[in-house]
């Protein structure tokens, strides 16, 4: 007698259709309202189509259109929709009551995630396919639809929400809690930057020279900025071009991943933790330095900046006590409320000094680290072989010196090290004390910034005289005759149109004919090649006469009309040129005598006598 029993072999389901068509039933007025939002977009279109005409339109046109949609659009509108679209469809992972009976449900972790997934995707992209497919059937109907660029812009679509509903997701399963979750989603938007720009600042206060400048070396880390700054249309020779598929596709790629990485918390994921801010254990760690280290560079800072820098500060950067203890309370501030927020109850503070320890301790290394420049950030000075040409500003004047001129060059990098060897000198002089602004941007052969520096220099009268100071190798290349030529020699060819001179003072303006500015000019070129631009007194005091003089050229070469011009603040020392400006009756012996008295500088020209 045969005992066996044939039974029909369990089939696993991994999209439960019943709970998908549920979600979208549920939530319909969310993507319903985007729907019918995106669908006024196709209806203006075909309205101001059936007003116009509209018999010039292309199919570059309709490219064009798409194309800035998805790179310019849709980006900002996919990082509000999805997140939602994930609160809704992980909304009962935020409810004891609700994540029980879900997962009382017999159905498995796997096909509850794939089916909650997919609803969410759906909803994101059910406005889109309205909006897009509405807008191709008009387009089609007047004769200028382009199939490719339509499904080009889809594929980038996709992948844009690919990316910020996989961040969203991951960021329902590492909380329990309804609003911590699009607090986490913001922030892991933007942390990197902001963080960047922030740390940036405090270097700033620490470090001689640094600027918060921001340069965008975290931007990968932001998916919204990225593609924003990854992704552009253009028209070009008529034909639309699109820019960043391969951005859109990394970061597509990497929403997948963050999918993936979801499925596997979920797996792991407990239902008790329904409410708790952190899910998981092991991320309470992080959670609560996190936080400390937020309120350490934020709120450290600004008291730091109310209570001591206001009223205890001598210098022009930071001090590094104070400011670590400031920094180091408020880390401890926020540790504690990581933690209120962590355990639902005020009382945290028993057995919590380990945590206060390792604050405190984190926030000394932290700052002595940005003071004592472990990362060698003040002292460094590129290699002259790396230069492609770099600018110099002071008080107001600009040179700039390209890498073929390797004396100048040479002469500048000299100077920089003499800065960074005395940055302790700058950072001690009182707060109050007269300074310069003195900057340095050098730029790498391609054009591209190599390094940027900002330094606000006091200058002294006796150390101008010591060689091997800053100020003494400030006064050497400043009048360095080579120096003042290169930056008042126009191009050969040159065709001089006219001169005039801005008074600062009274806001007059005054203008010569062309002979006249020919001879202002050559003045001009007599002045620096004797070193005259500027002297001594306007180094020292950074100061020079209230007005500039200015000459217009152009220099056509039978192809193409460039622009030239020269814009030179007027110094004392300016003998040949002054005497120029007197002579074309662009300024009078009366106002040169007000600008010396103003000045507190002797009269150097020989006409005013």
């Amino acid at each position: 007698m045969n005992w066996e029993v044939s039974t029909m072999p369990s089939k696993r389901s991994f999209c439960n259709l019943t709970l998908l068509r549920k979600n979208l039933a549920r939530f319909w007025p969310l993507w319903g309202g985007a729907a019918l939002v995106g669908a006024l977009l196709p209806l203006w279109m075909l309205l101001s189509l059936s007003q116009s005409g509209a018999t010039h339109l292309v199919k570059a046109d309709f490219a064009y259109a798409v194309y800035t949609v998805a790179a310019k659009i849709v980006p900002a509108i996919s990082l509000c929709y999805a997140i939602l679209c994930a609160m809704m469809v992980w909304s009962y992972l935020f409810s004891p009551r609700s994540v029980g009976l879900i997962h009382a449900l017999p159905v498995d972790r796997t096909c509850l995630f794939i089916t909650n997934t997919l609803s969410g995707l759906a909803m994101m992209l059910i406005p889109y396919v309205t909006t897009g497919g509405l807008a191709c059937l008009v387009a089609l109907g007047w004769g200028f639809l382009d199939i490719g660029a339509a499904l080009e812009a889809a594929a980038v679509i996709i992948l844009i929400t690919l990316i910020f509903f996989g961040l969203a997701t991951f960021c329902a399963m590492i909380t329990g809690n309804t609003f911590a979750m699009p607090a986490f989603y913001l922030l892991l938007n933007f942390v990197f930057p902001a963080l960047e720009i922030l740390v940036g600042s405090i270097f700033q206060v620490f470090l001689v020279g640094i600027t918060s400048t921001y340069t965008g070396a975290l931007e990968c880390l932001s998916p919204v900025l990225k593609l924003y700054s990854g992704m552009n249309a253009y028209l070009e020779d008529g034909a639309a071009i699109f820019v960043g598929a391969p951005v859109a596709a990394i970061y597509g790629l990497v929403g997948i991943a963050l999918l993936g990485v979801s499925f596997l918390l979920y797996r792991l994921r407990r239902s008790e933790c329904a409410g708790d801010v952190v899910a998981f254990r092991w991320l309470r760690p992080v959670f609560r330095y996190g936080v400390a280290l937020a309120f350490a560079l934020t709120l450290g800072w600004f008291l730091y900046e109310i209570i001591w820098a206001s009223l205890f500060q001598r210098g022009n950067y930071a001090d590094f006590v104070p400011m670590a203890v400031c920094m180091a309370v408020t880390g401890v501030i926020g540790y504690y409320v990581a933690s209120m927020l962590l355990e639902k109850s005020l009382r945290v503070f028993r057995r919590s000094w380990p945590g206060v320890l390792t604050v405190c301790a984190g926030v000394v290394i932290l700052c002595g680290c940005m003071r004592f420049d472990v990362l060698g950030m003040e002292s460094r000075v590129p290699l002259q072989e790396d230069i492609g040409r770099v600018t110099v500003s002071f008080s107001g004047r600009d040179i700039t010196v390209y890498s073929g001129d390797a004396g100048i060059v040479s002469k500048v990098l000299e100077l920089h090290k003499a800065v960074t060897a005395d940055a302790d000198y700058i950072r001690n002089k009182e707060r109050y004390e007269t300074t310069s602004y003195f900057y340095l941007r050098y730029y790498d052969p391609d054009g591209d910034t190599l390094l940027y520096r900002s330094y606000r220099l006091p200058i002294s009268e006796e150390r101008m005289e010591t060689p091997g100071t800053y100020e003494y190798l400030l006064r050497q290349l400043l009048l360095d005759p080579q120096v003042m030529l290169s930056q008042v020699e126009l191009p050969q060819g040159c065709e001089i149109l006219e001169a005039s001179v801005d008074d600062y003072g009274t806001g007059s303006y005054a203008n010569c004919s062309e002979q006249e500015a020919q001879a202002i000019y050559q003045a001009i070129l007599q002045d620096a090649g004797e070193g005259n631009l500027y002297g001594i007194e306007t180094i020292r005091s950074g100061q020079g006469y209230p007005a500039a003089v200015h000459i217009r050229a152009i220099v056509d070469d039978g192809y193409d009309v460039d622009n030239q011009s020269i814009y030179l603040e007027l110094a004392p020392t300016m003998t040949h040129t002054i005497d120029a400006l007197l002579d074309a009756g662009l300024i009078t012996a009366e106002t040169v005598e007000q600008w010396n008295q103003e000045l507190g500088a002797e009269v150097y020209t020989t006409v005013a006598a």
